[in-house]
């Protein structure tokens, strides 16, 4: 009984790894080859930019690709980190683009395209920001058709509009590292400037809210009784800015 206990225990721990320590897609910026799963895009445009005055719209192409060994069907759930209340937005997914209505948002299952192992789809949102200067920070995550709360995947955009775009990028040159990740009992977030009190929250998949908590250079946090999964790290400034990371937890 104990040898089979042992041989369980084994079988669970490799199927958790599997699970919760990588992604079955690749998500990456069109024409890029750094990895976005679970991180965020940073977008800088204009408002003298030439296609936002053109068309009206700015858009960001995103690839992502199946790279599991079995057809995946997903939808694109888009939540609303934080937003200037004039802008607008699309997410253009599948064979169509659809206003972003409420939040969060899903595409519809009708449209959920069926992408075979190695098989690549460009997510492309598209964003109307009234001509009015700010930041919108935006996740899209990559969504089980069948089921809007699977949630797979997922990649943050944070546009920065407006003729202050190159103060603002200069603003948003904050880093932080979130280590071990995987975590079991403690992780370890730690950021790139010292001087400054942030605000650091961990949140679910679903956009729950587990914890909240001030941070100045590095902080611990007990994740010991945390469900194995996805949870976001999010850091954000005085001024609102925000980063987000991925972080596993795996006991």
């Amino acid at each position: 009984m104990k040898i089979k206990y042992i041989i369980a225990s084994i079988l669970l721990t490799i199927l958790v790894s599997k699970t919760f320590a990588q992604s079955d897609f690749e998500i990456v910026e069109q024409g890029h080859a750094t990895a976005l799963n679970g991180d965020t895009l940073k977008v800088f445009v204009a408002q003298d930019d030439q296609y936002y005055l053109d068309f009206g719209f700015v858009a960001v192409h995103i690839d992502v690709t199946n790279t599991a060994s079995t057809s995946k069907q997903l939808t694109v759930t888009r939540k609303i980190i934080s937003e200037p209340i004039q802008w607008q937005d699309q997410v253009c997914w599948g064979t169509g683009c659809f206003d972003a209505i409420g939040d969060p948002y899903m595409t519809p299952t009708s449209w959920a395209p069926d992408l075979t192992t190695g098989a690549a789809f460009e997510l492309k949102p598209q964003y109307d920001p009234k001509n009015v200067s700010g930041v919108g920070h935006y996740r899209y995550y990559l969504t089980d058709y069948q089921n809007s709360n699977d949630y797979l995947d997922s990649v943050d955009v944070m546009l920065t509009f407006g003729t202050n775009s190159v103060k603002e990028q200069k603003n948003l040159d904050l880093t932080f590292n979130v280590s071990p990740n995987p975590a079991s009992n403690f992780v370890n977030i730690t950021m790139n400037n010292f001087s400054e009190d942030y605000i650091v929250k961990l949140i679910d998949v679903l956009g729950n809210e587990i914890l909240s908590d001030q941070i100045r250079g590095n902080k611990n946090i007990d994740v010991s009784n945390l469900k194995n999964g996805i949870y976001f790290v999010t850091v954000s400034s005085k001024d609102q800015k925000v980063l987000s990371r991925k972080m596993i937890v795996r006991h």
